[in-house]
């Protein structure tokens, strides 16, 4: 495929292969001559049926792919969900005399790039502009999500072959600590990226497949196997949003870090039930997001190390701002635990990853065992980072 240039004047100064679903010839060419002024390199093909369609995506090899939404015998929405198939970043671009607001974000909900009514048409070159950006965007975030897996990947083997020698080692463990925050930041890119294709696209589609199976016959003579087959779906629903939350919860990045806690507690008592108490001291000034990130994961892990590993009645939650920065701390009434053991321990990604981190970042992690029971591990994040 040829590289993509941006626009310049207006124009898509690149080879640019179109597609058509269409079955009026005239509306395609009047499409196509709205396409010629911005895009002079045009490729233009149009298609009027299931078979052509297929086979001009095998041989054409489009870059974009524009569709009525009514095409008789073979409409735009089975169109998207062959291309969704087969290549879920292609554009796909729907272009229809009157499509309702509802059936428009619909189409968008299932994987439609953009709509344009054919009375806009002017707005069309802009939308194909448009996809063929966030299409760049998304093969350069792929290239360096694999140039950071690469180069984790030689790290580890210079680590191995240098471990003899205790200088080259430290140096090595110094990157890694560098590239591990940089990692971590681009994991929480990545997982809400991910939360929001289960929300979107997977959760969608499961609500699409049981409304279809809810449709199937009368409620009450539905055979067994399709009862099952629909309380399945619904669990799989409600385990899809849980987990969507899970991996990028929204209040964390609309209301910032202690409403996240807030919710995090409530959820975690209900979900375990166990007695967890929240208080939060001093709210302001925030940290930058990243950090407000970075807090909230360890916070959720300390609990859920508390709950695995110490099977607590009740579990306090202590968090605030303070003059040096920002703390957080976890309280249980659970057998405790050894400091020292905790200290040796070098494996898994609980508390040492969160102290390796917190090193990196300035920071420092503290673990307490007072008598008779119980344990408390305490984080302080500064607010200025150290270089």
């Amino acid at each position: 495929m040829a590289e993509m240039i941006p626009e310049k004047n207006g124009l898509i100064n690149k080879e640019l292969r179109v597609l058509m679903l269409e079955d009026s010839e005239e509306d395609a060419e009047l499409i196509r001559y709205a396409l010629q002024a911005a895009i002079p390199r045009l490729e233009f093909k149009r298609v009027d049926s299931r078979d052509e369609f297929e086979r001009e995506l095998r041989d054409f090899y489009p870059e974009v792919i524009l569709s009525d939404y009514v095409v008789p015998g073979f409409g735009g929405r089975s169109a998207l969900e062959i291309v969704r198939v087969s290549n879920p970043d292609l554009p796909f671009i729907f272009i229809s005399g009157a499509l309702g607001e509802e059936l428009a974000v619909e189409l968008l909900r299932i994987g439609a790039t953009d709509y344009i009514l054919k009375d806009r048409m002017s707005r069309l070159p802009a939308a194909i502009s448009r996809s063929l950006e966030e299409v760049r965007e998304k093969r350069l975030l792929a290239a360096r999500t694999a140039e950071l897996e690469e180069r984790t990947r030689e790290l580890a083997w210079e680590v191995e072959v240098r471990r003899r020698t205790e200088k080259d080692l430290l140096d090595s463990q110094k990157e890694l600590r560098r590239l591990a925050l940089e990692l971590s930041m681009s994991e929480d890119s990545s997982m809400r990226r991910v939360a929001q294709e289960i929300h979107e696209r997977i959760g969608q589609n499961l609500v699409a497949a049981l409304m279809n199976l809810e449709n199937i016959g009368d409620g009450d003579r539905r055979p067994e196997e399709l009862e099952t087959a629909i309380r399945l779906l619904e669990s799989t629903i409600r385990e899809a949003r849980s987990l969507a939350l899970d991996l990028s919860p929204p209040v964390l990045y609309e209301f910032g870090v202690f409403a996240a806690l807030e919710w995090m507690a409530e959820k975690l008592q209900s979900a375990e039930g166990i007695a967890i108490t929240l208080e939060i001291g001093r709210r302001e000034p925030l940290p930058p997001q990243d950090l407000q990130v970075f807090i909230y994961k360890s916070v959720l892990e300390m609990v859920r190390n508390s709950i695995r590993h110490a099977a607590p009645q009740t579990i306090r939650i202590l968090s605030g701002i303070s003059p040096e920065g920002i703390y957080a701390e976890v309280l249980d009434d659970g057998p405790g635990m050894d400091p020292e053991v905790i200290e040796k321990r070098r494996n898994g990604f609980g508390l040492y990853s969160i102290r390796e981190r917190l090193t990196h970042l300035g920071g420092r992690l503290s673990i307490k065992s007072p008598a008779p029971c119980g344990a408390c591990v305490r984080i302080d994040l500064p607010t200025n980072l150290p270089e």
